[in-house]
């Protein structure tokens, strides 16, 4: 079981979705799982996901039948994760490093439930 999963809802963003996975597999937290959800894109988002899940044994890629839009996909990724607590960024997104690490020392020090920034 993870620490945190994070879910990413992907949907045609190829230009800018190896900035953001590079954000994901450098943070300085290692106990995280990242859930990808291509929700049935028509660029190369999918090939770029599953670069990443080759490279790093943290990454899901979870694949949708149907385009049913970033909630859709979001909930089918919560159906798979096991993280202590969930996170979720967009797929254009991009997030400090030490991101993950901060909030959840956060939650752990005041024993919180729902750490946000």
């Amino acid at each position: 079981m993870a620490k945190i999963s994070i879910i990413v809802a992907v949907y045609n963003v190829a230009p800018y979705l190896r900035r953001s996975m590079d954000c994901l597999i450098n943070q300085t937290m290692d106990d995280l799982e990242f859930i990808c959800v291509d929700d049935c894109s028509t660029d190369n988002s999918l090939s770029i996901l599953r670069e990443y899940e080759t490279k790093d044994s943290r990454f899901k890629i979870i694949t949708s039948e149907v385009n049913g839009g970033a909630a859709v996909a979001r909930n089918k990724g919560l159906k798979v994760a096991t993280g202590e607590y969930l996170g979720f960024i967009d797929p254009d997104d991009t997030i400090d490093l030490n991101y993950y690490e901060e909030l959840y020392k956060k939650a752990i020090e005041a024993n919180y439930d729902i750490v946000k920034c």
